[in-house]
C-alpha cells in the first residue's frame, strides 16, 4: 500500500511540474484553451483540412466538441487531400534554399505534448510561426527515417530533458 500512495504522489508531483501533459480531468477530450482553439490563422489550416475533424459531426476527434470548419487550434494535423502545394520553380531553387536557411522556416519546436483522445501528441511550431501536431509514432518514424536518428542520441535528449 505505500508504494502505490508513493507512486501516486510521484504521479502529482510530475503532474504539478508540467512534466506530464495536462488534460481536464472529466473531460472526454483536450479542453479548448489547452490547444488555443480559434478562427484560422492561414488559409489552409483550419479545421476544415485537418485529420481530426468529422465533417458529418463537425466533431473534433482532439477536443471531442463541436467545432466549425473555419476554426484551427495548435493540435491541427493537415489531411493529405487538404493542403495546396506551392512551386518553386527549378531557376529559383538556389534563392529557396537561402531564404530557408535566412528566415529559419526550418526551425522546429516541440512546445507541448499532450494525451489526448487519438493517442500522445507533439505540439509543434516552425519558423514561420505555423502551429501543428504530430501523433508521437509519426514523430518517431520521421526522425527515424529522415533524421536518422538512433537509440542513443534519443536516449541523450531523453536525459537532457530529465535534467531540466
Amino acid at each position: 500500500m505505500k508504494r502505490l500512495v508513493k507512486a501516486i504522489n510521484e504521479v502529482k508531483k510530475r503532474y504539478e511540474q508540467d512534466e506530464i501533459p495536462k488534460i481536464i480531468k472529466g473531460a472526454k477530450g483536450i479542453a479548448p484553451e489547452v490547444v488555443r482553439l480559434r478562427e484560422q490563422d492561414f488559409a489552409t489550416v483550419k479545421c476544415e483540412t485537418c485529420r481530426y475533424w468529422e465533417p458529418k459531426s463537425k466533431n473534433c476527434k482532439v477536443l471531442v466538441i463541436d467545432v466549425e470548419a473555419t476554426q484551427t487550434c495548435d493540435a491541427f494535423q493537415g489531411l493529405e487531400s487538404g493542403f495546396k502545394k506551392y512551386n518553386i520553380g527549378r531557376e529559383r531553387i538556389e534563392s529557396f534554399k537561402k531564404g530557408i536557411i535566412k528566415s529559419k522556416a526550418l526551425n522546429l519546436k516541440v512546445f507541448q505534448s499532450l494525451l489526448s483522445p487519438v493517442g500522445w501528441l507533439l505540439l509543434i511550431k516552425d519558423g514561420l510561426n505555423h502551429i501543428y501536431s504530430l501523433e508521437l509514432n509519426d514523430f518517431v518514424d520521421m526522425t527515424s527515417m529522415n533524421n536518422g536518428w538512433m537509440q542513443d542520441e534519443v536516449e541523450k535528449i531523453i536525459k537532457s530533458g530529465k535534467e531540466g
